[in-house]
């Protein structure tokens, strides 16, 4: 364990890139994965992290109450 002054590092609990890429959303082309959830009248809402383009509108859905996600990712 490497000690910087008060800070104590421990290299086992350093996470790995993968561990990184899976915590944010896993990994897709063209940046991070996310979903922009609108209204049923078209109103968006606001993002939300989804795992797929297939789960994006379910998830929304459920969050907004008929709501509907389109698949836009932020860079």
């Amino acid at each position: 364990m490497k000690k910087l002054n008060k800070l104590q590092i421990n290299p086992a609990r350093i996470m790995q890139n993968n561990e990184l890429i899976s915590l944010k959303g896993g990994d897709a082309p063209g940046g991070s994965p996310c979903c922009l959830c609108h209204l049923s009248d078209g109103t968006k809402k606001g993002f939300m992290f989804g795992a797929t383009i297939s789960t994006c509108s379910n998830l929304c859905s459920q969050a907004y109450f008929g709501g509907y996600g389109t698949w836009e990712c932020l860079v």
